[in-house]
């Protein structure tokens, strides 16, 4: 999109975004396929047209979800699409696959590697679609608090553990509605044991956290801006969409995972705004 695109209405740009992703996922699929290489089976009982078709009309959430991001990360057009690109990787491909392989009997063997391969494409191409049509006008970079080392690091010791935490209490409060479709493996889900489930998320926060500092330290505006924008972001790209696309799996299991996922989602975006763009005590007076 050209210098331009900010002359078409928002709610176009967002449109053509989502066109764009939807057309890289049907070249990345048929790459992944060319490759030799296993995608998600496809549940019992659904319609891959059903589902394709469901994929498209919900793509616009996914630039809906970044816009709001992009257009507070100044920077070159390269940069900007860099940082949106990892995160959106990583909270949307890779944190999904890794959540999906551990909950769900979709992912068989071989297709982890290979849905990894596939999401790379569409990702990078949504990213630049969003950091192209939704420009960072007349924004700079907002300088990071001043702190001693030994505070950035328990800062970031906090936003790593924070994740696990959120996500065990949330989970918690939806389990008397979500747990007997794990239990009974209603469309290939499965419940693992606890001493899998932490160590996953762990290793989950560590991903987001890694993906997500570039647009951290990038960000233009307050803290508190940012985590609400940081916020709808990854409710929409690790969960939301996930939810509305996912028709295999029972409507109430949906709806509860996407409120638990929305709240979780807010509250680990408003730590890590906190821990790392919050203004020090310091620098108060």
């Amino acid at each position: 999109m050209s210098d331009n695109s900010h002359k078409i209405a928002p709610a176009t740009r967002v449109i053509l975004c989502g066109l764009v992703f939807a057309a890289a996922q049907s070249i990345s699929a048929a790459l992944v396929q060319a490759l030799g290489m296993r995608m998600l089976a496809t549940p019992a009982g659904t319609s891959p047209a059903q589902l394709a078709w469901t994929a498209l009309l919900a793509s616009p959430l996914l630039p809906l979800a970044l816009a709001p991001l992009a257009a507070r990360l100044p920077g070159a057009l390269l940069t900007r699409t860099l940082r949106l690109a990892l995160f959106t990787y990583v909270s949307f491909g890779l944190n999904t696959m890794i959540e999906a392989r551990i909950f769900t009997t979709l992912v068989q063997p071989g297709a982890f590697a290979g849905m990894c391969v596939f999401y790379i494409l569409p990702c990078a191409a949504l990213a630049l679609a969003v950091a192209a049509a939704f420009p960072a006008r007349d924004v700079q970079r907002g300088p990071l608090p001043e702190r001693p080392p030994a505070a950035w690091a328990a800062r970031l010791v906090l936003a790593w553990l924070a994740f696990p935490v959120i996500y065990l209490l949330f989970g918690a409060m939806v389990a008397p509605i979500v747990l007997p479709a794990y239990e009974q493996q209603a469309a290939g889900l499965v419940l693992p044991p606890m001493q899998v489930i932490l160590p996953t998320q762990l290793l989950r926060s560590l991903l987001y956290l890694g993906s997500a500092l570039p647009i951290l330290l990038g960000w233009a505006g307050g803290w508190k801006r940012l985590a609400l924008r940081l916020g709808w972001t990854f409710w929409v790209l690790t969960g939301l969409y996930g939810m509305l696309t996912g028709l295999w799996m029972p409507v109430s299991l949906r709806l509860a995972h996407s409120l638990e996922i929305g709240a979780d989602s807010f509250v680990y975006a408003f730590v890590l705004a906190w821990a790392l763009r919050a203004p020090s005590k310091r620098a108060a007076p």
